[in-house]
């Protein structure tokens, strides 16, 4: 008899952890809070990472007047599991507002919103400060949104009916990868100081522009600070002088590593940034010079490689096109000096992309 008592007991344990929560431990609730417009024009979609799955739309809200969307996921967790998601919210010129859930590694999809037939609608993208959230079953998503900011938030119903409440997951720690390409302005290396000897009264001629390149890498703490690694690599510019018994053609090209502190102010369609620090520089020159003595010409080329440490100040503009890449610009003025022979500013404008992680 104990037997079947230990397995009606088993039974109902089984049945009470699966079968019970099934019917409402998938559901989410969303609650969407519009400054600025009625709720009744907006669609709350959940994307899952898995491609194969459709979008799932949430219930629209009943007639109470209360803007909570009930939202399914019973096909994308099981019960009691959770999955992180990011909140993006698309309005568009024409009234209509979709908010997006999206499962970490999942798309959301271009804009497809018509104004009128044939004529899209101007659409923007925003999302929360911050990271990602932990969303499970039984929760509930609360999304204010302002003319100025977008807030989320999750409340998490836990077994028993007791409730906790959090915010997106903010990466105090994040890592900032990048490419750039651009030009540099030489400031002083275009003037007829010649780099070993050269005959005064020199008729010069010289560029004072090359292409630029590089490479860069930023560990930021919390989203307003980081320390950056930057190396740059510019082409050569040519300088050419002629007097009555010489000639003289030089190539010269520079690359600098610099390792700087940075600031960021995130607005809200646009992150500022301001940098200095330290940058180890090396100037590479070629100078071929071509002497005619007595009828006698004779060539002499000459390498120099000058290593300096100067100071760097630099800003930059970035254009967010997803959570992880940005567009941007970026300025760096780089003091290189190594008297008597360089004194020299190194103006150099880039623009690339760069990644975030996580």
């Amino acid at each position: 008899m104990k037997y079947f008592v230990l397995a009606a007991i088993t039974i109902g344990t089984l049945l009470s952890l699966v079968v019970a929560p099934n019917a409402t431990a998938q559901t989410v609730n969303v609650v969407v809070n519009d400054t600025g417009q009625a709720h009744n024009n907006v669609d709350v979609v959940f994307l899952a990472a898995n491609r194969i799955k459709p979008p799932t739309l949430a219930t629209p809200p009943s007639d109470s007047g209360q803007p909570t969307f009930a939202l399914n996921l019973s096909n994308v967790i099981k019960p009691r599991e959770k999955v992180n998601v990011e909140i993006v919210v698309r309005k568009c010129e024409n009234g209509k507002e979709v908010v997006y859930i999206v499962q970490q590694g999942a798309l959301v999809p271009p804009p497809d919103e018509k104004c009128k037939e044939g004529e899209k609608c101007k659409c923007e993208d925003r999302r929360p400060v911050g990271g990602y959230f932990s969303l499970g079953g039984g929760d509930t998503l609360t999304i204010t949104i302002r003319p100025e900011s977008v807030n989320a938030g999750v409340t998490h119903t836990a077994v028993g009916g007791r409730t906790t409440s959090t915010t997106p997951t903010s990466h105090l720690i994040w890592v900032q990868l990048g490419g750039n390409v651009g030009f540099k302005q030489f400031s002083n290396l275009n003037t007829c100081n010649a780099l070993s000897n050269l005959s005064t009264g020199a008729n010069c001629k010289a560029g004072n522009k090359s292409v630029a390149a590089g490479v860069e890498g930023t560990l930021g703490f919390t989203p307003y600070f980081g320390l950056g690694v930057v190396y740059t690599r510019t082409g050569e510019i040519t300088r050419t002088a002629d007097t009555s018994t010489s000639n003289e053609i030089d190539k010269i090209g520079t690359q600098f590593t610099a390792v700087t502190g940075q600031a960021f102010l995130p607005l809200k369609h646009i992150i500022l940034s301001a940098e200095g620090g330290a940058a180890f520089s090396q100037f590479r020159e070629t100078e071929k010079q071509t002497l005619d003595s007595g009828g006698t010409p004779t060539t002499e080329v000459t390498n120099f490689h000058h290593n300096t440490v100067g100071p760097l100040i630099g800003g930059r503009i970035q254009i967010p096109i997803s959570r992880h890449i940005a567009v941007q610009a970026r300025y760096a003025w780089v003091r290189a000096k190594d008297e008597p022979v360089l004194n020299e500013h190194n103006n150099v404008v880039l623009f690339g992309i760069v990644f975030t992680l996580p």
